[in-house]
C-alpha cells in the first residue's frame, strides 16, 4: 500500500514574509518570525556624500612623521671655566702676550675683584694659566671638568685611627684615594668620627660607595658632603667664590692682618689664650676675623627672580578690654530686655543662700558730663523762677493794701 506523498505548496511567499523569515533565521533570536528590538538607542546618521567630500578637502594630511625627519637637538657648545686676573693694571701686557703666543680668549670683562677672562678651549685655559704662573701674576680660576675630583664623607670611623692608615686601606681595596682628612668642629677642639676622602672622578673612584668596611670596621655610612648655603671662602687669600686649590694669590691670615698663611700665624691657636684683638683682611678692621659672618665684605645671598619673599611678621594690636556687665536685679518692667554678659566674661559663682533676702539695691549709674551740665542749668532756672514769684507776690500785696 503506497502512502500519499506531501505536495509542495504552489503559492509563492510574499516579500514581507521573506524579510521576516530572513531576520528570524538568525541564531540569536529564540522564536522564529520575531525580532528583538533594543529600546533607547538611536541609529547613527550616515554622513552625506557632500559632507564627506568637504571634510576630505579641508582635513590636513596626518601622515606619521618618520624619525629621520625629526632633527636631533644640537649639543650645547663646550665652555671652559673662566679665570680672574687680580691686578687690573697688568691686563694690557697680558693681552699683548696672548696675541703673541696665539692664546685665544673670547672676552674680557671688568669684575669687582679683577679682569674676568673667558677662553674658548681647555688648551687655551692651560696655556694662559701657565703664562700667568711664569710671570708671577696673581689670579684664580675654576676647575676644568677633567680635573675635578670626587669628595666623599665616611661616617663611623673612630677618631683614634690615623688618616694615613685609612688612605692606605682604601688603596689596598682598589679605591684611588688621593687625600684623607679628619673632620673637626668649628672650634677645632671637637674631633668627629668622620673623614673626608678626596678621590679621582672615575669609575674606580665611584666604587667607594660599595665598600663594606674600612680598616676592618663595618657599619659605616658613605655619603656626599652637604652643600653649604653660604658662599665658599678661600683658605689661602680669604676671599669668596673660589677654593684654595685653584688660588694663585698671596696668602693672608684669617686671624690677623698679616700676609702669611693661617698655619704660620704667630698667635696661639686657642683664642682664649690670645691677648690681641683679631683682625679682618677683607675690611681692614679689628674686632673680628675674616671668616666672621657679619663682616661687611661678606657677600649676601641673592634672591632669584620669581622667588617668594619671606613673609613679614604681622604686628597685632592688643585686644581691647572686655566690658563685664555685673549681675543686676531684674527690671520691674517685664518687656525690658535684661543686660546680657559677654562671651569672654565668666559668670560669678552664686552667693550662699540667706534666710532673709535683703532688698535689691540699685547702684547709681554713672552720670554723663553733659547730663551734669543740663542738671545745673535746670537748678539755676528754678532759682530764677522762685525769685520772680517772690517779687510778683510782693507787688500784689502792695496793690491790695492800696
Amino acid at each position: 500500500m503506497s502512502l500519499p506523498c506531501a505536495q509542495p505548496d504552489s503559492r509563492s511567499p510574499s516579500p514581507e514574509a521573506m524579510e521576516v523569515a530572513s531576520i528570524s533565521e538568525s541564531p540569536a533570536s529564540p522564536d522564529d518570525g520575531f525580532t528583538t528590538v533594543t529600546r533607547g538607542k538611536r541609529k547613527a546618521k550616515s554622513p552625506s556624500p557632500t559632507s564627506l567630500h568637504a571634510a576630505k578637502a579641508v582635513r590636513p594630511s596626518t601622515s606619521p612623521i618618520s624619525s629621520a625627519q625629526v632633527a636631533p637637538k644640537a649639543p650645547k657648545p663646550y665652555k671652559p671655566p673662566s679665570l680672574v686676573i687680580r691686578d687690573k693694571g697688568q691686563w694690557n701686557s697680558v693681552s699683548q702676550a696672548l696675541a703673541a703666543r696665539r692664546i685665544g680668549f673670547t672676552k674680557a670683562k671688568n669684575a669687582r675683584d679683577g679682569i674676568l677672562v673667558s677662553v674658548p678651549t681647555s688648551d687655551d685655559h692651560r696655556s694662559l694659566t701657565r703664562y700667568l704662573d711664569e710671570r708671577g701674576i696673581e689670579y684664580y680660576h675654576w676647575e676644568l671638568p677633567e680635573d675635578r675630583r670626587l669628595r666623599v664623607v665616611i661616617r663611623g670611623v673612630p677618631k683614634e685611627i690615623d688618616s694615613a692608615l685609612i688612605r692606605d686601606d682604601l688603596r689596598s681595596q682598589g679605591i684611588p684615594a688621593l687625600e684623607v682628612h679628619r673632620m673637626y668642629g668649628r672650634s677645632k677642639s671637637t674631633v668627629y668620627d668622620m673623614v673626608l676622602v678626596i678621590l679621582e672622578l672615575s669609575p674606580e673612584g665611584k666604587r667607594i660607595f660599595d665598600i663594606k668596611a674600612v680598616c676592618q670596621i663595618s657599619g659605616l655610612r658613605i655619603e656626599k658632603p652637604y652643600k653649604r648655603s653660604s658662599p665658599n671662602q678661600c683658605h689661602n687669600c680669604q676671599s669668596y667664590g673660589h677654593s684654595s686649590r685653584n688660588c694663585h694669590i698671596r696668602s693672608r691670615c684669617v686671624k690677623c692682618l698679616g700676609d702669611h698663611h693661617t698655619k704660620d700665624c704667630p698667635r696661639p691657636k686657642d683664642p682664649k689664650e690670645c691677648t690681641e684683638a683679631p683682625g679682618c683682611v677683607l675690611c681692614g678692621t679689628l674686632g673680628h676675623t675674616a671668616s666672621y659672618g657679619g663682616c661687611p665684605q661678606r657677600p649676601r645671598p641673592q634672591t632669584r627672580r620669581g622667588s617668594k619673599k619671606p613673609k613679614q611678621a604681622v604686628q597685632t594690636s592688643p585686644a581691647p578690654p572686655v566690658h563685664v556687665v555685673e549681675n543686676s536685679p531684674p527690671p520691674p518692667n517685664a518687656w525690658v530686655k535684661p543686660p546680657t554678659m559677654t562671651s569672654a566674661a565668666k559668670p560669678r559663682p552664686a552667693a550662699p543662700p540667706v534666710n532673709k533676702p535683703s532688698p535689691p539695691v540699685n547702684k547709681p549709674s554713672p552720670v554723663h558730663p553733659q547730663a551734669k551740665k543740663v542738671t545745673a542749668d535746670k537748678a539755676d532756672l528754678h532759682a530764677a523762677l522762685r525769685d520772680c514769684l517772690k517779687v510778683l507776690a510782693t507787688v500784689l500785696s502792695q496793690l491790695d493794701k492800696e
